[in-house]
């Protein structure tokens, strides 16, 4: 998966679902994980009301980033921001360099859902 696109900036997109018979309307920023878009993505966590850290199972680097993405994640949004922590790519098992059970410790030591 080496060929795969990278989010560049940031992507956005809507999706209205519905949830105990009541429709909401969801505005999804993709923002760009790398470090040299960190600028321009931390003004996108100003009125969020969710975060979702996605890190690559199969690439450690992704996964060294959270503690900055949650950095930013909790102090450019409000405290009851609920912050979800989730490894793509589960699907490529073998390939896996983040074992499950250090997200999850990740995740319990720092009172995000996993």
């Amino acid at each position: 998966m080496a060929d795969c696109p990278h989010t560049i900036g940031v992507e956005f997109g809507t999706r209205i679902i519905e949830v105990s018979g009541q429709k909401i309307k969801l505005q999804i920023w993709d923002t760009a994980g790398q470090e040299r878009f960190r600028a321009v993505t931390r003004s996108y966590y100003r009125g969020a009301a969710g975060a979702l850290m996605v890190y690559d199972i199969t690439r450690r680097s992704t996964y060294n980033h959270l503690s900055s993405w949650l950095t930013d994640a909790r102090n450019l949004t409000n405290p009851n921001t609920v912050i979800i922590l989730i490894g793509n790519k589960a699907d490529l098992e073998a390939q896996r360099d983040v074992t499950y059970e250090e997200a999850k410790q990740f995740a319990e030591e720092n009172g995000v859902f996993f």
